[in-house]
């Protein structure tokens, strides 16, 4: 009886679905104009326009190269730091879009690996991170913001910490250009009834 009922009920459906849509006050809608060979071709102006690499791109390859990195992470706040050695590989992608950076070291005594992809928006003009590493299974997105200089750049986002089993909690981090051939990388984290505290600071010095 049961099987009946449901190959019944199927029977219905596939009627219904052949009904007009006409039936139900619901008329077919037209597929908008295809646009004109002018249209086509300022959209595509328009495409290459935010596609084409500009001067902030262009402040990447100054990154491309090989560096040495010293960590220092403070755990807990206000504790003298860990301090620990590891290399950067930055090189560029796709033009000069993307610059991507593989990082070598270590943490709490074990190898640590983690892989960025920075870019620069053209569109919303902001900077753009997406970052790896072998602490953590999800990616930490992030939007950057360059200051009046451009030599400092701060960029926000949000995570999820398994440990405190805190949802989007906000992440910042600051890297700051000294010069062609040093680099600051400073993580700063949020602690209930703390505030915001640096926890992590990576000086990067470019191998001669």
């Amino acid at each position: 009886m049961k099987i009946r009922s449901v190959f019944f009920a199927m029977v219905c459906a596939l009627a219904l679905c052949a009904l007009p849509t006409t039936l139900f006050g619901q008329e077919k809608k037209e597929a908008p104009p295809a646009p004109s060979p002018a249209e086509m071709e300022a959209m595509m102006k328009l495409y290459e326009k935010y596609a084409t690499p500009g001067p902030q791109h262009k402040e990447f390859e100054q990154m491309v190269g090989h560096w040495e990195a010293v960590t220092q992470t403070w755990m807990p706040p206000g504790q003298p730091p860990m301090v620990t050695k590891g290399s950067s590989d930055f090189h560029l992608i796709l033009g000069g879009r993307y610059l991507v950076q593989e990082f070598k070291g270590e943490f709490m005594g074990k190898p640590f690996a983690g892989f960025g992809i920075t870019g620069y928006d053209n569109f919303k003009k902001q900077f753009t991170n997406t970052w790896v590493d072998t602490l953590s299974t999800v990616p930490l997105n992030t939007i950057g913001t360059a200051d009046a200089t451009g030599k400092v750049v701060t960029y926000v986002g949000k995570w999820d910490d398994p440990v405190t089993n805190e949802k989007d909690k906000p992440a910042k981090m600051i890297l700051k250009t000294v010069d062609a051939n040093k680099q600051i990388f400073e993580y700063y984290d949020t602690i209930p009834n703390v505030g915001e505290v640096k926890i992590m600071e990576i000086t990067y010095t470019r191998k001669k």
